[in-house]
């Protein structure tokens, strides 16, 4: 049973993989949606501080005061950014997992990133090989963003050299590791919110739910970028196909747009 469905790949053997985001979990089902298997604890979530009522005392106790006038979005926002700030350790998988890729060697790659701040890397048998990342929140709250620290890990891609690319929504930036989990590039500031990820073979496709689409090639060079604060470019998750179209999936801050599609000119 999938509750909570977040992003999702095809596996090596052509099976979906989708993240259980509340239930703490991966499930892989065939296209025909039978079960197939597991990644991690379901209903257990790993112990990274995260703490989801936080922000419920500091309202009681008059230390947070939202004045935003839809109290439903007010809630929910603040629930979610007080959270993060309690997060102050790496857990293992999974804690609200939010992302997921293999790579050419049919491994797995988990982003681990609302309730945790990790990349979980498993063989295709399903056996933990490593776990990298760190909290960008330190325990007394202040906030220290940088290469391998994360405040949300959100879309994961791997290019043709099996780097995986992780953007940090949270911190407007993407973090690039080698295969092993070193840090290869840090690539932040005017991302727009980075928040999925698409590879082509030959440029990483960004998109951000702040409005921009950066295309940055193997050398981490920026090639182009679309869009502007708060244009109708701003997506929560994105693919592409073999034409290289690009397929955007907006927020529900674009109630004009179910799906964009960037049609390949060249």
């Amino acid at each position: 049973c999938i509750t909570t469905p977040h992003f999702c790949c095809i596996t090596p053997d052509d099976n979906l993989l989708v993240m259980n985001l509340m239930s703490h979990c991966a499930v892989e089902i065939t296209k025909e949606g039978e079960f197939v298997r597991e990644f991690g604890t379901r209903g257990v979530p790993s112990d990274t501080g995260a703490d989801l009522l936080r922000w419920r005392r500091e309202r009681r106790h008059g230390r947070l005061m939202p004045t935003e006038i839809e109290e439903a979005y007010s809630n929910e926002k603040w629930c979610f950014y007080e959270t993060l700030k309690t997060i102050t350790r790496t857990g293992q998988p999974f804690n609200r997992p939010t992302s997921c890729v293999c790579n050419s060697k049919g491994e797995y790659i988990f982003g681990d990133g609302y309730g945790n701040c990790a990349i979980h890397r498993f063989r295709k048998d399903g056996t933990l090989l490593s776990t990298w990342g760190e909290p960008a929140f330190a325990t007394d709250g202040s906030y220290h963003p940088g290469p391998g620290r994360f405040a949300v890990v959100h879309g994961v891609a791997v290019d043709s050299r099996d780097r995986v690319w992780a953007n940090d929504r949270e911190s407007d930036a993407v973090n690039v590791f080698n295969p092993d989990g070193t840090v290869a590039a840090y690539l932040s500031g005017n991302l727009g919110q980075p928040s999925d990820l698409w590879y082509d073979g030959t440029y990483m496709y960004v998109v951000g739910r702040g409005g921009y689409l950066t295309i940055f090639n193997d050398d981490f060079e920026i090639v182009a970028q679309l869009g502007y604060y708060n244009s109708d470019l701003k997506a929560h998750g994105m693919c592409g196909n073999s034409r290289g179209d690009l397929f955007l999936f907006p927020t529900h801050a674009n109630p004009d747009h179910q799906v964009i599609k960037l049609k390949r000119l060249r």
